[in-house]
């Protein structure tokens, strides 16, 4: 059923494409010859993908080898990247985002320059999005802060919206909650400015988040709140519930406990109507929690059976260890201490288990970290040896044009000393005298220039006056030969 679904996606593209003109004959994967490179990487594990993820790729690897312009190949493997379920839909990101790059380096009518920006700068959000789900965050920055600038490029404000929420995600990853509180703090200005309200509440309630993390329970009420008033008008159910919880926790942490049951009774009646499982879960537990505390016991204990309950059919470990926490400290308190043990050990074994995944993230985190850093390195020796390749040809090219210049020159002030030979009209030799002058005062200029530019540092009060010093010294040069010439081809 699975592979059937992903055929009629790939088909769907594949009839969409053909319509714009962007599939000739297709390669039969299994029956014809393939062509050389044709799936594109070094490295493709074929033995491990589906056969959905297969004849996915298959689809999309038609319609590159068989598109005719780069924003054709481009579009061609959007069904991979989007649809593929094995990971190595990310090393095909990869290869698009640096084609693509290699593409934008072409000289591109208007039109196929914004295509191939707006893939690119897709490309790198997807990319660090990854690196982030990984632990590679500082890699995830480096993506992020790329795709923003192609954001600047396009201005395209709700893009900047997007990738600036994921910068500040990242930060609050790392618990750099200075500039994560500065990038959503923006994300809400510049959302508001566009009026992109989906925006600004994703924006507000990573705020809320941060704020509660930060022990700051009346900050973290008050953007869940302003997030709330914008998720009702948006109609954005599932987000709505969060909010309802955490406006209930954060009061639970302040100990006003009848403002505690009233949200998290409303996001629990929220959850039943939309049928959101973890929503149920989590309003069980937020209530059980505060009962616990009124000391309504029994209330609390049954509350907590239904979110456990629930939370083992989802196999959600996070939601069976609030829960268990919960009946834990309940049956303790009943005297009850077998169950309670019980209870306890399924936290500590759900606890372990995401300590686990965290520890691991770490780890993968460090050696990303190492492998980018190094490679960041490499990067720079590279771009400094293409900088200093560069400026030696230019300073060869510039080397060559002065002696062209220089050359230029000599022959315009010999004609100059010929032109006596010959009767000619005034006019003409005095445009004569006047020309080689103007293109020696213009040479020495451009000679001076880098020297001038770095001494007044690029301030262009100070160039026009060493300028003007320049031309004023040019000035009887100029009159005692111009004099001198002028006598000379007047006399004969």
């Amino acid at each position: 059923m699975k592979a059937k679904l992903f055929g009629f996606v790939v088909l769907g593209l594949a009839l969409l494409f053909q319509g714009y003109g962007f599939i000739g004959v297709g390669y039969e994967a299994l029956d014809d010859e393939l062509p050389e490179n044709y799936y594109l990487l070094d490295s493709v594990p074929l033995n491990e993908l589906s056969e959905s993820d297969r004849y996915l790729l298959d689809s999309c690897l038609n319609l590159f080898h068989c598109a005719e312009s780069d924003t054709d190949r481009i579009k061609s493997m959007a069904g991979v990247c989007a649809f593929m379920v094995h990971e190595c839909y990310n090393d095909y990101q990869k290869f698009i985002v640096d084609l693509t790059e290699e593409y934008l380096k072409k000289k591109n009518d208007k039109k196929t320059e914004l295509r191939l920006l707006r893939s690119y700068g897709s490309g790198l959000n997807n990319l660090g999005i990854h690196c982030e789900e990984k632990g590679d965050l500082k890699r995830a920055l480096y993506y992020f802060h790329k795709g923003l600038k192609i954001a600047d490029r396009l201005e395209i404000e709700v893009y900047k919206v997007r990738i600036m929420i994921n910068i500040g995600l990242v930060y609050r990853h790392q618990d750099n909650y200075a500039l994560s509180l500065e990038h959503f703090n923006k994300c809400v200005h510049l959302a508001a400015e566009i009026e992109d309200n989906k925006g600004i509440a994703a924006s507000l309630i990573n705020l809320g988040h941060i704020y509660e993390e930060m022990g700051d329970y009346e900050g973290s009420i008050k953007h869940f709140q302003r997030a709330l008033i914008l998720t009702q008008e948006a109609n954005m159910e599932v987000v709505r519930i969060t909010c309802l919880q955490k406006i209930g926790n954060n009061h639970f942490h302040l100990g006003r406990l009848n403002e505690a049951i009233e949200y998290g009774q409303q996001s629990l009646d929220l959850s039943r109507e939309l049928g959101y499982s973890p929503g149920i879960v989590a309003g069980l537990v937020s209530l059980a929690q505060v009962h616990l505390q009124a000391g309504q016991i029994a209330l609390a204990e049954e509350e907590a059976k239904r979110a456990l309950a629930k939370a083992q059919k989802l196999g959600y470990p996070e939601l069976i260890k609030g829960s268990s926490k919960v009946l834990s400290t309940i049956y303790r308190l009943e005297g009850n201490w077998e169950q309670a043990f019980e209870m306890y050990e399924l936290y500590v074994g759900m606890r372990d288990s995401l300590h686990n995944v965290d520890v691991e993230r770490e780890m993968l985190e460090i050696a990303a970290k190492n492998e980018f850093e190094k490679e960041a390195i490499y990067q720079r020796q590279r771009d400094k040896d293409a900088r200093d390749q560069l400026d030696k040809e230019k300073e060869r090219s510039n080397r060559l044009q002065y002696s062209g210049i220089g050359v230029i020159l000599f022959m315009l002030f010999g004609g100059l000393f010929l032109m006596g030979n010959y009767s000619l009209p005034t006019w003409v030799i005095e445009l004569a005298v006047f020309v080689p002058f103007l293109i020696l005062f213009e040479f020495l200029l451009v000679l001076t220039d880098p020297y001038v530019e770095e001494f007044t540092g690029g301030i262009p009060m100070y160039k026009l006056m060493i300028n003007a010093v320049m031309g004023g010294m040019m000035f009887p040069i100029h009159s005692f030969f111009e004099s001198r010439l002028k006598s000379r081809l007047f006399k004969q």
